[in-house]
C-alpha cells in the first residue's frame, strides 16, 4: 500500500507557551495533534522536560519535547521550550497569533505578520493593520526554509519603554511522503 499524500502526524499550538510566573502551568492544554489516518489524536500526546531537575514552574526556559503516535506507530515530536516569566511592567503589549507553529515545505516562504491576529495593551486591541506592521520587529535570524526542521520567529513591539513578545514556531517539512 502507497500513500500519495500521507504525512506524520503534525501537532498544532493554539496558544503561547510563554506563562506568566505564579499561574498554573498546563502545556497540554495549548497543543493538539492531527493524523491524516486518525483524526485528532491530542489525547496521545506526551511531554518530557529535556533537562532533569528542572521544574516548569522556576522562572527561565525550559526545553520540551512533546511526541505523539498514530495507530500505525508512526511517532511525531516536537522539541520546543516553555518559558516563565515576571511581569516586567504592566503597561507591556501582547501579541497574539492565530497559529503559534506553522508547517512549510522546503523553500516555501511565510510572511510571520501574516499570523498575528492582535496586538494588545492598555486593556486595547489592536489588529496589524491599526497598529502599523511597521511597528512589529520580526527576529527570523533562525529561519532556514531550505532545510527541514523547526525553527523560531520572534515577534516584538514596543510601547514606550516595555516590550512585547511571541514566537511563531516555522517546522519545515520534508516532503517525502510514507508507504
Amino acid at each position: 500500500l502507497y500513500y500519495t499524500d500521507y504525512h506524520s502526524p503534525r501537532f498544532r499550538i493554539t496558544d503561547s507557551l510563554q506563562f506568566l510566573s505564579g499561574t498554573i502551568i498546563n502545556p497540554l492544554l495549548y497543543i493538539m495533534a492531527e493524523d491524516c489516518i486518525d483524526g485528532d489524536i491530542s489525547n496521545k500526546i506526551s511531554m518530557t522536560l529535556l533537562e532533569s531537575g528542572d521544574y516548569i514552574s522556576a522562572i527561565g526556559v525550559h526545553p520540551v519535547e512533546f511526541r505523539v503516535t498514530n495507530s500505525l506507530g508512526d511517532v511525531s515530536s516536537l522539541q520546543t521550550e516553555i518559558v516563565v516569566y515576571e511581569r516586567s511592567s504592566y503597561n507591556a503589549p501582547s501579541i497574539v497569533l492565530s497559529d503559534y507553529l506553522v508547517y512549510t515545505e522546503p523553500g516555501e516562504r511565510i510572511n510571520p505578520i501574516d499570523y498575528v491576529r492582535e496586538i494588545a495593551f492598555l486593556r486595547e486591541s489592536y489588529t496589524v493593520e491599526q497598529y502599523g506592521a511597521e511597528n512589529l520587529v520580526i527576529d527570523d535570524s533562525e529561519l532556514n526554509i531550505a532545510k527541514p526542521g523547526i525553527y523560531k520567529v520572534t515577534i516584538y513591539c514596543e510601547r514606550g519603554d516595555a516590550t512585547g513578545s511571541a514566537t511563531l514556531l516555522v517546522a519545515v517539512t520534508d516532503s517525502v511522503s510514507a508507504s
